[in-house]
């Protein structure tokens, strides 16, 4: 069974990426293919705990959110690799929008800004901003 899910886990980090690549851009898309995978599994949880806490509307809110994330490791598979870059960025910083809206500045969640700050410097290097 933990080898079954091995080569699953790593199927999916290796998605999109192909021999032709430079050894700096398969680390990118090796990395934008891991932060789906661990955004959506840390993520999917808080579907029942915004549901326990009497918020059904926020956790319901949260599947579609959490599911989302897989279809940017097919975009890598695809060959779709910046398309997938920004819907990363573009996803997770709107769902925390939407969160810190929801619950109000006394939560915290605004404060998930200055890390997500910090994504668009992992995932693109600066001379890809011209192309895009």
């Amino acid at each position: 069974m933990i080898h079954y899910l091995k080569r699953i886990f790593l199927s999916l980090l290796h998605a999109g990426i192909g021999p032709d690549l430079s050894l700096s851009f398969r680390k990118k898309i090796r990395l934008s293919n891991l932060i789906c995978v661990v955004l959506c599994l840390v993520t999917l949880p808080y579907a029942f705990v915004f549901t326990a806490l009497g918020a059904p509307g926020l956790g319901a809110l949260v599947v579609p959110i959490a599911l989302a994330y897989p279809i940017f490791i097919g975009l890598n598979a695809r060959g779709f690799y910046s398309i997938s870059r920004v819907g990363i960025i573009t996803l997770f910083n709107s769902a925390v929008t939407v969160y810190a809206i929801s619950f109000g500045f006394a939560s915290g969640i605004h404060l998930l800004f200055f890390p997500l700050a910090c994504f668009s410097l992992i995932l693109f290097e600066f001379r890809e901003r011209l192309h895009l």
